[in-house]
């Protein structure tokens, strides 16, 4: 038998000593706060994509996607959020002269976030360069948005994906 939360948890015998017949009278758990709904997206790209001029990387996919605090247009660049660590990984080729350098920027309503640039220097023309980075931020607004950019023309980017799961409230 189950009781209200608080009661105390008895065993009573019955039947008789030589064939017992046990009853269990165990309290109910207290009612608890629901879980939270997980705050997270995957974003990926679409076919590889031109470096320079620090405009946004487009992502095609939304791979995984969870919560109502992230938005993201398929095909946009702009992902829209709260409070969150963001990963971003990307392959690039040099197909331009080298040696040459590449800087990948996350930026956060246009400025770049603390932490979130990656440098490569490519030495030859035929080189490929896995660029991965990873920040923690807070959104001090109700909302915010994310890009990534790359400010060098002259290199393809390829296999590109993001990920932003939300920590917490973090401290303004």
């Amino acid at each position: 038998t189950t009781t209200e939360p608080g009661t105390e948890a008895t065993v009573r015998n019955s039947g008789s000593s030589a064939h017992a017949v046990f009853e269990f009278t165990i309290p109910r758990g207290a009612t608890g706060s629901s879980a939270a709904i997980p705050q997270l997206i995957t974003v990926a790209d679409a076919p590889p994509q031109p470096s320079g001029n620090n405009l946004p990387m487009t992502f095609h996919d939304n791979v995984v996607f969870s919560g109502s605090n992230i938005t993201h247009t398929i095909d946009s660049g702009n992902i829209v959020i709260n409070q969150y660590q963001v990963f971003f990984h990307c392959t690039v080729s040099a197909s331009q002269v080298t040696p040459a350098a590449i800087q990948i920027s996350i930026l956060q309503d246009g400025d770049i976030l603390p932490g979130g640039v990656a440098r490569h220097t490519f030495q030859s023309s035929n080189e490929y360069a896995t660029v991965s980075l990873s920040t923690a931020f807070a959104v001090s607004e109700t909302s915010s948005t994310i890009q990534v950019s790359s400010s060098t023309p002259g290199f393809l980017l390829s296999d590109i994906a993001l990920t932003l799961n939300r920590l917490s409230d973090l401290p303004e």
